[in-house]
């Protein structure tokens, strides 16, 4: 049996909020990365025969034509005549001249594409292709949020980008004429490289003059067919990827997206400096949308950052964020108080990967009687609850949870293999001491235990890094059917790899109790 884990079609009037099927978001304008994977599904399952063996996880990334990365957020398929991709990749076609069919999103070696839609291009005849350009997909926000139909999630635009296509059948200068519907667009390339807005035409290698009916079929459509929705991208924002730490030994980066109907004027982070005063630097461009700000030297000390992002458009003026307000830092009458923080610490400083106000982000079971409460001057996971272990399935634990740090710690990343010890900050407040299974999973899902006892004194418990054994990953949250084991594994650890973690996970495992558990977890940290 061959199974491919997409069973869900956004339909196109309801993917921009997706409400369809929440734990899932396919639709080629809105999800083109997910919809060319399910392309590339297609053609594994017309090819690989079933029953199939290409052995164990990470070996069988790769197998016949595709190949699958995590790191690259790539699922890849090249083979003789076709090369289908969801995101930029290096890969080369042993012999492009073969290609019959592409279809992409970001660049290859064989197309090289500034916008963030999918794109398809497929040989008519000798010298003739058509090609397909979808409008840029642009995710508001989590798409698997809680859904809503009022909260867009999603949206198009329908801009002009540069592709650049490098085939021998095509040559460096051939025309392309749009084809459908209400688009008149003709151009010529200039060294492979041309200005295309989304839709369909046909690339001519130059001198071919062959007639084509753009009526005629087409694979399951007709040549000339396209659809797609309208620009639906009618509000403007920003999207910080900067790390929360950094290290003091690092260059200062602040990098972001902007989204936006229309192109920026200006782009520039200010850096707040106390009593209304900031220092202004702008922002340069790398990719479409994307921006970065690297800071002067005088920055790479002990400090917190606190910073703005402000962006101008014609017409409209100074925006600034994160509150979204008009105006920006240097004006006189700026009455934002929300700011973004940064915090540049010494490389040797502790690496916090989970505290309490972490717990609403992250993956857990429910339980009644767990849940984040305020302790003294901050908030803490409390357990108070009377277990009965007689009611617990198999393998199921009193409670379990994951977290996902990766992007939280990505400034001090390196530092991970200077840290000896986890040290996790926890209290017993009444009943017997539990045990807990404190575990490290890094990015191939390989995990590291440490089975932890409290007592009713300590509230720092310290353990050494070379202490932990190989555990099981636990499933949360619960799959369905719910008769499926909570755990996988423990797998074969050997090949863990403590540079790359990525996630947290804390279980409270069924044990022999009397009375009730009241304890509570705070922090937890690398030293």
């Amino acid at each position: 049996m061959q199974l491919a884990t997409q069973f869900a079609y956004d339909a196109m009037f309801l993917a921009p909020f997706n409400t369809n099927y929440g734990t899932h978001f396919m639709n080629l304008a809105y999800a083109p990365q997910k919809a060319l994977s399910l392309k590339i599904a297609s053609a594994v399952f017309h090819e690989i025969p079933r029953n199939a063996d290409f052995g164990d996880f990470p070996e069988n990334n790769v197998f016949g034509d595709v190949r699958v990365s995590y790191e690259q957020n790539l699922a890849e398929y090249l083979s003789e005549n076709r090369f289908f991709y969801t995101n930029n990749t290096f890969s080369m076609p042993s012999d492009v001249s073969k290609l019959k069919e592409i279809a992409g999103f970001g660049s290859s070696p064989v197309v090289k594409y500034s916008g963030q839609g999918a794109y398809f291009l497929d040989e008519i005849e000798s010298g003739i292709w058509r090609l397909e350009m979808m409008p840029d997909a642009l995710w508001l926000m989590d798409p698997y949020s809680s859904v809503d139909p009022n909260v867009q999630k999603a949206a198009v635009l329908h801009a002009a980008h540069s592709i650049t296509i490098h085939l021998p059948q095509l040559g460096d200068a051939f025309s392309a004429q749009a084809i459908n519907d209400g688009n008149s667009l003709v151009a010529i390339a200039d060294e492979g490289a041309i200005d295309l807005t989304p839709g369909v035409y046909l690339l001519r290698k130059k001198g071919v003059t062959t007639k084509i009916d753009v009526q005629s079929p087409f694979k399951n459509i007709v040549l000339n067919e396209f659809v797609a929705p309208a620009s639906d991208l009618d509000t403007l924002l920003v999207q910080n990827k900067t790390s929360q730490s950094m290290n003091m030994s690092d260059e200062v980066e602040i990098s972001f997206d902007v989204i936006s109907a229309e192109k920026p004027d200006e782009v520039a982070v200010f850096v707040g400096e106390g009593h209304y005063h900031s220092r202004r630097f702008d922002a340069e461009e790398i990719v479409t949308n994307q921006y970065r700000v690297l800071l002067p030297e005088d920055f790479n000390r002990n400090q917190t950052l606190n910073y703005y992002i402000g962006v101008r458009q014609t017409g409209s003026g100074w925006r600034t964020f994160p509150s979204g307000i008009a105006g920006n830092p240097r004006d006189w009458d700026f009455s934002s108080r929300q700011s973004y923080r940064l915090d540049i610490l010494p490389d040797d400083a502790p690496l916090l990967l989970w505290s309490a106000d972490d717990y609403e982000f992250s993956a857990s079971s429910w339980r009644q009687g767990i849940g984040v409460v305020p302790n003294s001057n901050r908030r803490v996971l409390s357990y108070h609850f009377s277990p009965d272990i007689a009611n617990l399935a198999n393998d199921e634990p009193f409670h379990a949870f994951k977290y996902y740090f990766k992007e939280k710690i990505a400034g001090r990343q390196k530092s991970i293999l200077s840290k000896e010890k986890l040290v996790l900050k926890a209290k017993v407040r009444a009943g017997m001491p539990p045990v807990l299974h404190v575990s490290l999973i890094d990015k191939s899902g390989l995990v590291r235990k440490y089975q932890m006892k409290l007592n009713a004194h300590d509230e720092f418990y310290m353990v050494s890094l070379e202490d932990f054994d190989a555990g099981p990953i636990a499933i949360v949250p619960r799959s369905f059917p719910d008769y499926l084991p909570w755990f996988v594994g423990p797998g074969d650890a050997t090949d863990f790899n403590m540079a790359e973690i990525e996630m947290v996970q804390i279980v409270l495992p069924a044990q022999e109790f009397e009375g009730v558990f009241g304890f509570y977890i705070d922090e937890l940290w690398l030293e």
